[in-house]
């Protein structure tokens, strides 16, 4: 009897537009190793770390979200490789305005324009 791979892709996790994720992979059973995939951002220092660095793409700040995939080895005998995804949500960065510049007299008031 050949126990089964498992493997846990960790938490789903919210960043901002400008960070990178630390991903959290687990194998068990016979895995010896996995792979991420998915996504069109890169990890660092490689796709097979578990807890590998991943920088999203543009495309994926821009789309909001990115679901990746860690796949398990396949292991000798009857068992098949184990697959869990996670799902990156990016929030977009806080935006400001304060306005254009204004110039006034000394005992004038001003009317501010912030956004």
């Amino acid at each position: 009897i050949n126990q089964a791979p498992s493997v846990d892709a960790g938490p789903a996790q919210t960043i901002c537009a400008d960070a990178t994720v630390t991903l959290a992979g687990v194998i068990g059973g016979v895995a010896t190793s996995a792979t991420w995939s998915g996504g069109t951002g890169t990890f660092a220092p490689n796709n097979t770390t578990l807890n590998a660095v991943y920088t999203p793409s543009s495309a994926e700040v821009t789309a909001g979200t990115v679901t990746l995939t860690l796949t398990t080895d396949d292991p000798a005998g009857t068992c098949s490789a184990a697959v869990d995804n996670v799902t990156i949500s990016i929030d977009p960065l806080a935006s400001i305005d304060a306005g254009p510049a204004q110039t006034i007299c000394a005992d004038g008031t001003v009317t501010l324009a912030g956004v």
